[in-house]
């Protein structure tokens, strides 16, 4: 191992910790700035733990290859800018299947044509290309879109020149938007149970008031049935009380 690995492992054990909370926990790793040319194979397997990282970033490390990038398969943003890249190094991120930003900016990439071998990866929105020497290629912006078929901003302009910034505060809008219908939802659904509980308890209450009604009936029924039977016993004997008066 290089004097240079050493140090990179020191500098991810004391601010990524390989704990179980660190690894379940960490979406964003960033190596921003540590030279290296190529990222070396221990620094690869030491990555490779953190299997939820979403957005990894290596700008300003002077890279030219990225043969041992890390196996990541959460990754959805990459950020490799002001490095030695050039377009074969680029397509090496097809390896992540859901990919959908990459910022690439100051590198090497010159040549259309390897790139077309990314055409599958429909969940690509966002490229920077910006300053690299494929940029003064004559149809620049219509190449890379029409490689790209779901792209929305190439070097944080859209295809009708709407900026990145402007995107980013419309998702947000509409990410507010999202969550108020939601909240609205939740409320009326709560609302709904609340008025529901409150219908079965008066349907309960009433249950058992007319159940005692009920009973209230039937003791009634059986004392006029005790005087009925009193009066057919008077009927039948009608001289019994008489009887009873001179004893």
């Amino acid at each position: 191992m290089s004097n240079w690995s050493k140090i990179l492992l020191d500098y991810l054990s004391n601010n990524y910790e390989q704990t179980k909370e660190n690894i379940e926990n960490t979406t964003e790793l960033t190596l921003d700035g540590y030279y290296m040319g190529v990222i070396p194979l221990e620094i690869k397997n030491y990555l490779e733990k953190f299997n939820h990282i979403e957005q990894l970033n290596m700008s300003f490390c002077k890279l030219h290859s990225l043969d041992n990038l890390p196996n990541l398969p959460n990754i959805t943003k990459v950020e490799l800018n002001d490095n030695l890249l050039n377009e074969k190094e680029f397509i090496k991120l097809k390896k992540y299947p859901l990919l959908s930003e990459i910022f690439f900016a100051n590198n090497k990439v010159k040549d259309f044509e390897l790139m077309k071998e990314m055409s599958s990866m429909r969940d690509i929105h966002l490229i920077d290309l910006s300053d690299n020497p494929i940029c003064s290629s004559k149809d620049y912006r219509k190449n890379i879109f029409d490689i790209f078929p779901k792209l929305i901003f190439l070097d944080r302009l859209g295809k009708n020149n709407e900026t990145y910034e402007e995107y980013e505060d419309n998702e947000e809008e509409e990410e507010e938007e999202e969550n108020e219908e939601d909240k609205k939802f939740l409320d009326d659904e709560y609302e709904e149970d609340l008025n529901e509980e409150e219908d079965e308890e008066e349907e309960e209450e009433n249950e058992e008031n007319n159940g005692g009604n009920f009973i209230n009936n039937n003791d009634d029924e059986n004392n006029n049935y005790d005087v009925d039977e009193e009066e057919e016993e008077e009927i039948e004997n009608p001289n019994l009380g008489k009887r009873k008066k001179y004893k």
